[in-house]
């Protein structure tokens, strides 16, 4: 069980490439039973220490222990097979235990107290942000366990029941609608819904117990219900930047404001120190949103991602085609070697401005794992014609990786190939565009590249079509400008005669006016 922090074996490459670091990261935390275990455990011994009363018998002490070790087996069963990717690192797992002891603490003070505070519960806040940061599946399944928690804990606590109907109602209508929220004025208006969602099902509990409609406590409490999911927008929007850094992931508010060139100093720099390279991040944001909406993954932020993804040449941005017509003639001067190592080392010189800029990890991950351990094919070649193929093993001239560990990584990775490849089509029809993409995924795959993202063939075809769409709107051809006799650009529409070199896109042909004749005194 000890070591959990250590890495994974990986193919990185040779000595003279230096591997990539990989800050905090740490292994899968569902592929690791025996700390599985431990935690289930831990987990459960608290929960109980929480619901047990000081002088309980050994009878419900025992109910106790069968009933919640049940609850909580059940449910990392569940978000194991279902949430696996939610629940994949230790400290994220223990940031919604800790989450959930606080939850159950809460409704151990109602108990002790049998006022009915349990409406003060912040589920429908948790649910959001949950929602928001992870997935509105995960925070339902979520939010029935606490509320199966909760139950064990407050059982026979006053007007358990209808507090716990409105829980749940306000927890499931707030995951429902927290989705694509990129505007801090829709989590006000997920809040009002909230309110009224558990106010309508608290009065219904109401009219069920036969309750009296002017009952003042009946009035307060549904006053109460609506003023807790009001006030659960307003914790969201307060709370979400700690639970961002709590469980490692970034809102689509947060997204926003890295995309922003203008307000993000290291996309300023690049803008000026590698203009081309910006240009292609740009347009590989475009295409990597594209191919990331068709497949279901978030497009914000492979869009975002893109955006930094080749932060690292700006430190030899000269060496880069995009940026310098004087690139080829500079690696010209150099060995296959050192070349490499230029390449090469741009995504570990972009991770250190990252953390110099404090970019946060999950934008991180498209910098690192954009190529993968994809291998600099030119000057491979290039090598193995000044020496031989034996001396000179492809995997020496890899990128050090990792391979893509989540779809909208693996997205990136072949909008960006697919970007700097559609570049060099000369007539870039439909058909071509089509034919490179289906080249370019074709050969990731046959690499291994795409081994450890999930993504599957029919995610492929949809990512597919999506890009080869863009494409075509990024390459579209223009009708030919109006020329006069001269070849000058005329003003359009200006001569009839053409009006048909418009239409069908094709220039007039230039007329070379005839010299002057010489006059009668000419030589």
């Amino acid at each position: 069980m000890i070591g959990w922090w250590r890495r994974q074996p990986r193919r990185v490459a040779p000595e003279l490439v230096r591997p990539l670091p990989r800050a905090g990261k740490e292994p899968n935390f569902a592929h690791r039973p025996a700390e599985r275990a431990l935690v289930m455990l831990l987990f459960s011994l608290a929960a109980m220490a929480i619901a047990i009363d000081p002088g309980a018998d050994g009878a419900r002490v025992a109910g106790l222990a069968v009933v919640m070790g049940g609850v909580v087996f059940l449910a990392c069963r569940y978000f194991l097979k279902f949430e696996a990717e939610a629940v994949g690192s230790l400290r994220r797992v223990a940031a919604l235990a800790t989450l959930l002891l606080l939850l159950l603490l809460a409704a151990r003070a109602h108990r002790a107290t049998g006022r009915p505070s349990l409406l003060w519960l912040p589920l429908p806040t948790v649910t959001v942000i949950l929602a928001l940061l992870l997935s509105p599946r995960f925070a339902v399944a979520f939010a029935a366990l606490a509320l199966g928690l909760v139950t064990l804990v407050a059982w026979g606590a006053h007007e358990l029941l209808p507090a716990l109907l409105m829980l749940s109602a306000g927890s499931l209508a707030g995951a429902l609608y927290s989705f694509r929220v990129r505007r801090p004025s829709r989590l006000i208006g997920i809040g009002a819904i909230v309110g009224v969602t558990q106010l309508l099902v608290l009065a219904a509990a109401a009219l069920v117990r036969d309750e009296a409609p002017a009952d003042a406590l009946l009035l307060r409490r549904l006053l109460l219900a609506l003023a807790h999911g009001l006030a659960s927008g307003f914790l969201v929007l307060g709370l979400m930047p700690l639970f961002e850094k709590l469980l490692d992931r970034l809102s689509d508010l947060t997204l926003l404001e890295y995309s922003n060139q203008n307000e993000q100093p290291v996309l300023r720099r690049l803008q000026v120190e590698a203009p081309g390279t910006h240009h292609h991040s740009f347009l590989v944001g475009t295409l990597a949103e594209a191919g990331a909406e068709a497949i279901g993954a978030n497009g914000l932020l492979c869009r975002v991602g893109a955006y930094f993804h080749d932060i690292g040449k700006m430190n030899k941005s000269e060496y880069f085609s995009e940026n310098s017509t004087d690139a080829r003639a500079l690696h010209g001067r150099l060995s296959p070697d050192m070349s490499k190592l230029i390449i090469t080392a741009h995504p570990k010189d972009g991770i250190e401005l990252a953390q110099l800029h404090r970019i946060p990890r999950p934008i991180q991950a498209f910098i690192e794992e954009h190529h993968g351990t994809t291998a600099v094919e030119y000057f491979w070649r290039m090598a193995v014609k000044q020496r031989s193929e034996e001396e000179v093993p492809k995997d020496s001239y890899r990128y050090a990786g990792p391979r893509p560990q989540t779809k909208e990584t693996a997205v990136v990775m072949i909008a960006d190939s697919v970007e700097a490849a559609s570049r060099t089509i000369q007539e870039p029809t439909p058909a071509r565009l089509e034919q490179l993409v289906d080249d370019i995924v074709r050969m990731k795959m046959d690499d291994r590249q795409l081994d450890e993202c999930q993504l599957t063939m029919r995610e492929l075809s949809r990512m597919k079509e999506a890009f080869v769409q863009v494409l075509g709107g990024i390459h579209h051809r223009r009708p030919a400008y109006p020329r006069d006799p001269t070849g000058r650009l005329a003003v359009p529409l200006a001569e009839v005669e053409l009006v048909p070199e418009i239409e069908s896109g094709r220039a007039p042909e230039r007329v070379v006016p005839p010299a002057p004749r010489p006059g009668p005194g000419a030589k």
